[in-house]
């Protein structure tokens, strides 16, 4: 629909400036069409009268450049005093010669013949007896010198010249022979082709009127057209019917830009009755066209629908119907009927598509997302403000604008449409947010918090449709500054079942790299995520860079139902093309094994914990008496034992505390593991866990962890046995691995802690060597020490999974204080 601010804004200065120029260039038809137009936005501009004066003057019209000029000293008496002093000046200003030069100036011989007429014969005449110097110094018997009576009749013929200039200048004239010549004359009869000629031209010059903001000249020059073309015969111009349903649409557009509705829908009610009478069916579509235009315009909905409606017939590209749905659709919005919106919306994308027309995908998106944010589903609104975002990106950034916010042809309204629905989610709570969107990393503070001091890759999993993308913006709105969204629809890869990961991922992880440098704190990676090979590769980025990994997958109800996906996904993927993307993604992925993962910041408490353990313990006497269980970490045993060397190795990825290996389902019990209430309703969601002694062994360096009845949950019933006879108390095997010593895997640590455990069980609580770092310093003989924290360390952590390849990975230096425990840190 046409919209008032949509017409092109034309300033005063700007018709004025395009008058001048016209007018310089002997154009002053067009001038004074420009002078009109900048007198209706200020009436009463001297300057502009006293021009548009000077116009009428040059085109012979004296009486209408009398009221201007009279009309200018009426505003300012001085004016015009003031004007012919500055055209005094200037002309003072000049040389004499050029003054003189000025009113000497002859017009051309084929100039003046054409003014003069049959008196050009007698003023060449009267210019030859100059010559005769004899003849002009004579008397005639009347005493009168014969000079001056030729000077006379010379000077009479140039003042009639004059005159005839300004009464019917050249170029006017010329106008009207070239007007002859193509048959607007009745001299002689003319042909159809030189007639369809002149009128396309008058045509145009209609159009750009319109065009540039005239509106007004645009509608005379189209009726005046109208009345001509009406005089003539079919036989002079065979398109006559056609032409003039033309000329009643341009004159109604016209009357629609001056703001004229009743005017404009009676102009275009004519083109509609010409149309129909001759059965001009274009002709017809176009009238229906602007009638509905006008109408919901004027706020009709109703009869605009009506109209437009009995157009759907007539409409002949899927562009059209486009257009034509979208138009409907919003008026039907208007009348605050949603559900049938929604539906002439989705028609409308449909021809979109099918036309591929960005810019009308982007209307149509935008009408089914505003009708259902009235229909209060508002997990599918945002997924289509979505998707209507990236066609935007398709698309100048005005343009885009406009399609996003703008409704056309209908009263403005203030929708800022996406931030306002996420922070209606974002401020719902827990209970009053959709089920699909129920996720403890989207509910709980306390995770909430944990996850903002964390570093986490968000991998969410699912076929195209399901809502990954409505998920991904829950989350980005939920953690605000501190996360950023990686769709890979964005980078046009289309979700498929292929041989090999395609280039275009390439692109995709160098943004995710960026992110991950940048240490953004939450990144969400929104693909489908149906291939094992493409999800080691972020494996792999988020070991390197310390990234805990949190798996979510859509909770809607057809997230596997391929026919409802089918009409869903953007990719417009068929039944038979998900079912294919279906079995990889139905089974729940399982990682190499379950457990807690501590945030960034609890992960520098700790390691600052541990490597103050590690620094006091090597510079104990007790400790150095023991040094033969760690010959490699003796550098001089009278200064200090290096343990930052000797324990080379740190487990992959980020702190942790492990629950159950599953080996990604391989291991025995993993299945069963995996499916446990508890394990379902904790995954990605936040604890806090107490550190209650440090230990090292000459394999390995950790932190004992207690753990509360909730965390216990958790914890697998046979993770405390080695031997089946085994019999400690469940947890005892809790633990984070701090590191480790050359040849030696991370899983030497929990069953170094279960000898610890073993021993206190039987009671050995070990030798009491002093205190240091706030605890108490315990032997257990063998190399086996243990530092009991007199005020437990609580560490916050997500609960999840770690996908990795698990491999240990060497400490930066094998020499450097502090390097095995920098190295741990994560996040």
């Amino acid at each position: 629909m046409a919209d008032e601010d949509l017409l092109p804004v034309v300033s005063f200065g700007n018709l004025m400036s395009e008058g001048i120029a016209l007018s310089r260039r002997g154009q002053h038809e067009k001038a004074l069409g420009c002078f009109n137009d900048a007198l209706k936005l200020r009436a009463a501009d001297k300057h502009c009268l006293i021009t548009r004066s000077k116009c009428f003057l040059k085109l012979g019209d004296t009486e209408n450049s009398l009221k201007d000029a009279e009309a200018s000293l009426q505003i300012d008496e001085t004016f015009y005093e003031l004007q012919s002093k500055k055209d005094s000046q200037k002309q003072q200003k000049k040389p004499k010669d050029q003054k003189d030069q000025k009113h000497t100036k002859k017009k051309s011989p084929k100039t003046e013949q054409q003014l003069l007429g049959r008196l050009y014969d007698d003023k060449a005449y009267l210019e030859k007896l100059l010559k005769d110097e004899d003849l002009m110094q004579s008397n005639t018997r009347q005493g009168t010198k014969v000079m001056d009576l030729v000077l006379d009749g010379i000077s009479y013929l140039n003042q009639r010249r004059d005159f005839w200039q300004q009464q019917k200048p050249m170029y006017a004239r010329e106008y009207d022979r070239k007007l002859l010549r193509l048959g607007w004359g009745r001299e002689r009869k003319l042909k159809p082709a030189e007639i369809a000629r002149a009128i396309a031209k008058e045509m145009e010059d209609i159009e750009q009127m319109l065009a540039r903001g005239s509106a007004e000249q645009s509608c005379r020059k189209a009726e005046h057209l109208l009345k001509k073309i009406r005089a003539w015969s079919e036989d002079d111009v065979p398109n006559k019917y056609e032409l003039i349903g033309n000329l009643h649409s341009h004159i109604g557009n016209a009357q629609l830009a001056m703001g004229q509705m009743e005017a404009a829908l009676h102009s275009h009610e004519m083109d509609l009755e010409c149309a129909r009478e001759h059965s001009l069916t274009d002709s017809v579509s176009r009238a229906l066209d602007n009638i509905g235009h006008v109408y919901a315009r004027l706020g009709k909905f109703q009869q605009a629908i009506s109209i437009w409606e009995e157009k759907i017939p007539l409409a002949q590209s899927s562009l059209e119907k486009a257009w034509l749905f979208h138009e409907i659709g919003r008026c039907y919005l208007e009348l605050d009927n949603a559900e049938v919106a929604q539906d002439y919306g989705e028609q409308s994308l449909q021809s979109a598509d099918e036309e591929g027309d960005v810019e009308w995908q982007l209307h149509a998106t935008v009408l089914v997302a505003q009708a259902q944010v009235k229909l209060k589903n508002y997990p599918s609104a945002i997924l289509n403000f979505e998707r209507a975002l990236e066609k935007a990106r398709l698309m100048p950034s005005e343009t885009a604008q406009n399609g996003i916010i703008a409704n056309r042809g209908f009263s403005k309204k203030s929708h800022p449409f996406l931030p306002k629905i996420f922070r209606k989610m974002s401020t719902q709570s827990a209970k009053e947010r959709p089920e699909s969107l129920h996720f403890p990393f989207l509910d709980d503070e306390d995770t909430i918090s944990t996850l903002k001091e964390s570093k986490t890759f968000f991998i969410l999993r699912g076929l195209p449709g399901s809502g990954k993308s409505t998920l991904a913006q829950a989350i980005h709105d939920r953690y605000k500054d501190a996360c950023k969204v990686i769709s890979v629809d964005h980078y046009k890869i289309t979700p498929l079942i292929r041989s090999s990961i395609p280039e275009e991922y390439s692109k995709v992880d160098e943004d995710l790299v960026d992110y991950c440098k940048r240490e953004i704190s939450v990144i969400v990676l929104d693909d489908t995520h149906h291939e094992r090979e493409r999800l080691e590769q972020l494996f792999d980025i988020a070991d390197k860079y310390r990234y805990k990994v949190i798996f979510a997958e859509p909770k809607t109800p057809w997230r596997l139902d391929c026919p409802q996906l089918k009409d869903k996904n953007q990719w417009k993927l068929s039944v038979e093309e998900l079912k294919k993307m279906k079995p990889s993604l139905e089974k729940e992925f399982l990682p190499m094994y379950f457990g807690w993962f501590l945030s960034k910041r609890s992960s520098e408490i700790l390691r600052k914990a541990g490597q103050a353990f590690l620094d006091e313990l090597g510079s104990l006497k007790a400790f150095k008496k023991e040094s033969k269980y760690f010959p490699s970490a003796i550098e001089d045993p009278k200064i200090k034992i290096d343990l930052t060397s000797y324990f080379v190795k740190r487990p992959p990825g980020v702190l942790h505390c492990t629950t159950k290996y599953t080996e990604f389902g391989k291991a025995a019990g993993a299945e069963e593991y995996a499916q446990q209430e508890a394990v379902k309703a904790s995954y990605g969601k936040g604890f806090t866990l107490s550190i209650s002694a440090l230990f090292i062994t000459t394999k390995t360096v950790g932190a004992r962890i207690e753990l509360s009845e909730q965390q216990l949950l958790l914890w697998p019933g046979d993770a405390d046995k080695i031997l089946p006879t085994d019999n400690l108390p469940r947890g005892s095997r809790a633990h984070i691995t701090l590191g480790c010593a050359n040849g030696v895997e991370a899983v030497q640590t929990g069953l170094d802690l279960l000898e610890f455990v073993k021993l206190e069980k039987a009671g050995n609580k070990g030798e009491q060597v002093g205190e240091i770092g706030g605890g108490k310093l315990l032997y257990f003989d063998n190399g086996m020490w243990m530092l009991v924290l007199s005020k437990k360390i609580d560490v916050r952590a997500i609960f999840s999974g770690y996908y990795g390849k698990g491999k240990l990975v060497p400490t930066q230096s094998t020499n450097k204080r502090g390097a095995a425990f920098s190295s741990c840190t994560i996040i």
